[in-house]
């Protein structure tokens, strides 16, 4: 199961990134990202707390 997780975070950083280079980390909502990802922002929001914390952790990648 964790790595199923760990998997469903990297799809989400992957994306996030894609949008945040596309149209900006202030241009891109958890919304954007969701719709992406074809996931509901609850289920966004399962795996990250807020925007700030997808941009942390693809920095620290």
């Amino acid at each position: 199961m964790e790595s199923k997780e760990k998997n469903t975070k990297e799809k989400i950083l992957e994306e996030a990134l894609k949008l945040f280079a596309q149209s900006g980390y202030m241009g891109t909502s958890m919304n954007d990202i969701a719709s992406k990802l074809g996931v509901t922002k609850a289920a966004l929001y399962k795996h990250y707390k807020s925007k700030q914390e997808i941009l942390d952790s693809i920095i620290e990648k």
